[in-house]
């Protein structure tokens, strides 16, 4: 009677036992298909990372484009200033030139 109880109780255990076993092996592939797609959501997360670095690039190059291209154009408005000042004296000089032009044809 002892072993019929010691038996039963046994069978209960290892009955306890393969449930165990099944609820770890649905948790164990829970577990792969979480780690799964944490891996996928990386993989995405690093394309993303990839593809800003690369407009960041692009764009700090846009950014050294445009100050050269800012340089070059405040170059032009100091040469176009200078041009200016020169077009006035001669300019001058041509109205002078003309006033006793005309003054000594008078």
């Amino acid at each position: 009677s002892e072993l019929t109880g010691t038996k039963t109780e046994l069978n209960g255990t290892k009955a306890e036992c393969r449930e165990s076993k099944i609820v770890l092996q649905e948790k164990e592939t829970k577990l792969n298909r979480t780690e799964q797609k944490l891996q996928e959501v990386t993989e995405t997360l690093n394309d993303t990372l990839s593809e800003l670095q690369e407009r960041t690039t692009t764009l700090n190059d846009t950014v050294s484009e445009l100050t050269g291209t800012k340089t070059e154009l405040n170059g032009t408005k100091a040469e176009c200033r200078e041009s200016k000042i020169v077009l006035q004296e001669k300019e001058t000089k041509l109205n002078r030139t003309e006033q006793k032009l005309q003054e000594a044809q008078n």
